[in-house]
């Protein structure tokens, strides 16, 4: 079995076991005294190394990225966390994790999916037709759904059908057992059984 690294302690429950009465504390330090604008300040990476398919690589990396501050310049006082993951279609370790899927900025503490620069406590952008924000019903591969937002070359569409129809071009509806019951318009008009 691996030996296992206790510091603070005499018997080490994991590889490396860092153990203090006060909070226990593992730093990663960059000494560079002239850091640029996006520049990877330090990073916990995720590696596998199966070489059953599509090669061996990082599956998922934590990064702090400097940035400047608010109103410009000294890259080295902010830093922006970024999470990764492989932006390979089908996820396969040997992307190495190019995909940033979530930051969060550093002084706003904004979060972005999508997006490196949220412009309120939460930005989740997208492309495509997919939905944006999609909410299922717990079943795989099942069609229903409770709210999806999405927007793509036909238009925004809100969807609250429990049923997974969709409606395009600015319209909301809300359906129940596949059948519409209520309908808000691209004009604002609002049906109810029409």
């Amino acid at each position: 079995s691996a030996e296992s690294l206790g510091i603070g302690t005499s018997s080490p429950q994991a590889l490396i076991d860092i153990s203090s009465a006060t909070t226990s504390t593992l730093r990663l330090s960059n000494s560079d005294t002239a850091l640029t604008e996006n520049q990877i300040t330090g990073q916990l990476e995720f590696y596998q190394g199966d070489t059953s398919s599509q090669g061996t690589g990082i599956t998922g990396k934590i990064a702090m990225r400097s940035v400047p501050l608010t109103g410009g310049g000294y890259f080295g006082n902010a830093a922006d966390m970024d999470f990764y993951v492989s932006g390979d279609s089908n996820g396969y370790a040997s992307n190495n994790a190019t995909l940033k899927a979530i930051t969060i900025q550093g002084g706003s503490g904004r979060v972005g999916i999508g997006t490196t620069s949220p412009s309120g406590k939460l930005e989740v952008k997208g492309s495509g037709t997919s939905p944006i924000v999609y909410f299922g019903n717990g079943v795989d591969n099942a069609p229903n759904r409770q709210l999806a937002f999405s927007g793509g070359s036909s238009g925004l569409v809100w969807d609250l059908d429990a049923t997974g129809a969709s409606s395009v071009g600015g319209q909301l509806t809300l359906s129940t057992n596949g059948t519409e019951r209520m309908r808000i318009d691209a004009s604002g008009k609002v049906g109810i059984g029409t």
